[in-house]
């Protein structure tokens, strides 16, 4: 899974979590441009106080999964799957 930059970023990421866990998967490769709360959910820096809440909800989640693999990767190598996150946030019926 993947989630975009911008003000909620965060927040989408918690409910893509969540999306991903009530569809039953147990190992997920979640990628995201924002180093900040990839870090920050790893453990590997401090939690900015403004996002502090909504980490500690996507650790919690993240403990429910078998396997999860964090990656940070920039949003311009990405851009296709931008696109393709973009339309399936639109539509909950699409099937891969």
């Amino acid at each position: 899974m993947w989630w975009g930059p911008g003000p909620g970023c965060d927040n989408a990421l918690r409910d893509a979590l969540w999306m991903a866990r009530s569809r039953g998967l147990k190992k997920i490769m979640v990628e995201g441009d924002s180093k900040l709360v990839i870090d920050a959910v790893q453990g590997t820096s401090g939690v900015p106080w403004r996002v502090r809440n909504i980490v500690e909800d996507i650790k919690l989640i993240a403990r429910l999964f078998e396997y999860i693999s964090w990656n940070h990767v920039f949003h311009e190598a990405n851009f296709v799957v931008d696109a393709i996150t973009d339309v399936g946030f639109q539509h909950t019926n699409l099937h891969v």
